[in-house]
């Protein structure tokens, strides 16, 4: 497996943030076989788009990038939401 070098991330995208963000969701999308992306608004309730389908469940994903210290409020907050916003659409995040 690759490792990354997050100092060297930071350093080739100035604006980081959306760089990871944009990296998690191609991850994403290959591990799910989603070629074309998800077709949905960024940020829906609590995850970055629509859960897809996949051999039988629905996935969704979040991504935060943080600075110093891991929110784990934060993610708690975005599970919960995207749990009862996703109620019977959403097996795995």
């Amino acid at each position: 497996m690759e490792y990354i070098d997050f100092t060297r991330f930071k350093i080739k995208n100035p604006d980081y943030t959306a760089a990871f963000e944009d990296l998690c969701y191609h991850l994403f999308c290959r591990e799910f076989k989603v070629p074309g992306g998800v077709r949905a608004d960024f940020n829906e309730v609590g995850l970055a788009t629509k859960p897809v389908a996949y051999e039988g469940k629905y996935y969704g994903f979040q991504s935060k990038f943080f600075e110093h210290r891991i929110d784990g409020g934060q993610i708690e907050e975005s599970i919960k939401k995207a749990l009862y916003y996703f109620a019977g659409k959403l097996d795995v995040i």
